[in-house]
């Protein structure tokens, strides 16, 4: 997957997670700019994240990303090769 295909699968995660389809994620998007984006929910997106792109993220790799940008460029890091 390259970073476009990634935004566009966070994007649909993010959307369902957060029930809201006018989510635009940007790289520097962070919690504090999407109100119902709470440890709860984060929780929730990365399980999504595993379960939709066949990857395993571990706690304290999750714990470590401060935004968006920072969770593609780990996704891209475990050469992710199937699309959702």
């Amino acid at each position: 997957m390259n970073r476009p295909e990634i935004f566009e699968a966070l994007t649909t995660i993010f959307r369902r997670a957060m029930a809201d389809e006018s989510i635009v994620l940007e790289p520097q998007t962070s919690p504090s700019d999407i109100p119902k984006w709470d440890s709860f929910r984060y929780v929730d997106i990365i399980l999504e994240i595993e379960a939709v792109l066949g990857i395993k993220i571990r706690s304290r790799e999750a714990n470590k990303l401060r935004n968006v940008g920072e969770m593609v460029t780990l996704i891209e890091s475990k050469n992710v090769s199937n699309h959702p």
